[in-house]
C-alpha cells in the first residue's frame, strides 16, 4: 500500500516535493496560500477526510489506519486531491 500512498500524493495540485514516507504514512508540501490553506481544510472538513495539515509548514500528512483496503486508500487519496482543486 505505500505504493500506492506514495503515488497519490504525488498526484496532488500544487506539490513543492515529491512525496516522502515509510509505509502508510506520507507527507508532501504544498504551496498554498493562507486562504487556500483555509479553504482546503473546509474541504477536507466537509469531505470528512482525517489528514493532517500544517499550513505553517506547508505540509499535508496522511497516515491512514494499518487496517485500511487498497480501495479506501484510493477513494481517500481521491476526496483529497478533490478537496485541494476545490480550494485551489
Amino acid at each position: 500500500l505505500e505504493e500506492t500512498l506514495m503515488a497519490g500524493l504525488a498526484q496532488l495540485p500544487q506539490t513543492t516535493t515529491a512525496p516522502r514516507g515509510k509505509g502508510l504514512l506520507g507527507a508532501i508540501e504544498l504551496d498554498l496560500d493562507a486562504q487556500q490553506w483555509s479553504r482546503f481544510k473546509a474541504e477536507v472538513a466537509a469531505r470528512r477526510v482525517f489528514v493532517h495539515i500544517y499550513p505553517n509548514r506547508g505540509t499535508l500528512i496522511v497516515s491512514p489506519p494499518l487496517c485500511i483496503t487498497e480501495r479506501e486508500l484510493t477513494d481517500g487519496l481521491t476526496l483529497v486531491r478533490e478537496a485541494l482543486q476545490a480550494a485551489l
